[in-house]
């Protein structure tokens, strides 16, 4: 029995010794603070971005109505379940993709308790900016990977024209 007692009572000193030391060289290390700050920077953004709407590009017109309906559904889902956060935020990537904003908006207006219409809002003006960007910037991107073709040129003194290619 003391044999046993000793070793275990050796074995956690040890284990207590490895973690103080370990804990003094991180501690120590020169990078430490800005590692903790990138850390700590890096799981606000990721609860920032928990609610951040992902709406999918669409290409062809047919792939809205799908999306719009699954929204829809996940958010009653939720509204049901009572997590009415969540739902709001469904609903607004709904909204995104409708097709008659207006009207989806003014029934669920009357649908809708008052505290959910007004977080559906909110959201809907945040997700509605991202997704305008992030169109945007797709829009950018194509014209950006297309060729440009010059169509400038130039006339000489003599009549002879030039294109901005022929400079040497």
């Amino acid at each position: 029995m003391s044999l046993m007692r000793n070793s275990l009572t050796i074995g956690l000193a040890a284990f207590v010794a490895y973690c103080v030391y370990f804990d003094r060289k991180r501690r120590n290390a020169p990078d430490f603070k800005a590692k903790l700050k990138e850390k700590r920077l890096k799981a606000k953004r990721s609860k920032e971005n928990s609610l951040e709407s992902d709406i999918p590009l669409f290409t062809d017109p047919s792939e809205l109505q799908p999306y719009f309906l699954k929204e829809v559904q996940a958010s009653d889902d939720l509204l049901m379940n009572g997590d009415y956060e969540k739902a709001a935020f469904h609903l607004a990537n709904a909204t995104v993709v409708c097709s008659q904003k207006n009207e989806f908006l003014a029934v669920m207006q009357k649908t809708l308790p008052d505290p959910v219409f007004q977080l559906l809002l909110q959201y809907y003006q945040v997700a509605n900016e991202r997704y305008l960007k992030k169109v945007m910037t797709n829009e950018l991107l194509k014209q950006m990977s297309q060729p440009k073709q010059s169509t400038i040129s130039m006339i000489g003194s003599k009549g002879q024209q030039f294109d901005d290619t022929d400079i040497e």
